[in-house]
């Protein structure tokens, strides 16, 4: 695969109360967004299913975001673990080692951030 030209990053400052965790379940939140002299207020609610209300997001949980939003806006559909992690490295090279016993440490990060995004709705 090759990386994409154009890498997609969310920092906005509600996405940024999002994963430093700055936030209330089912209550409505504020988030002060204005920039160069202009106030903005920007409110929102974010709902999850009971079994997931005491997860909580990284940075490196939005890295993921970011590299899966990069590849749905470059018109991947399908993608691999791989390529999550070629986009997050900026390296096409860089992959997986497969081991006999067990999954890489770092795969199995990937994937339990990919399953934890995957089950929260916004």
């Amino acid at each position: 695969m090759k990386i994409p030209d154009n890498i997609y990053m969310n920092i906005c400052k509600v996405f940024q109360e999002i994963y430093k965790n700055k936030f209330e379940l089912n209550e409505l939140n504020i988030a002060e967004v204005g920039s160069r002299g202009k106030n903005m207020t920007c409110r929102y609610r974010i709902t999850v299913q009971k079994e997931m209300q005491n997860v909580k997001f990284s940075y490196y949980d939005a890295a993921v975001y970011d590299a899966v939003y990069t590849l749905y806006k470059t018109n991947y559909s399908k993608f691999t673990l791989t390529d999550l992690l070629r986009v997050m490295s900026g390296d096409e090279k860089v992959r997986f080692y497969c081991t006999k016993s067990r999954i890489q440490k770092r795969e199995q990060k990937l994937r339990d951030s990919l399953e934890k995004l995957r089950n929260h709705r916004y």
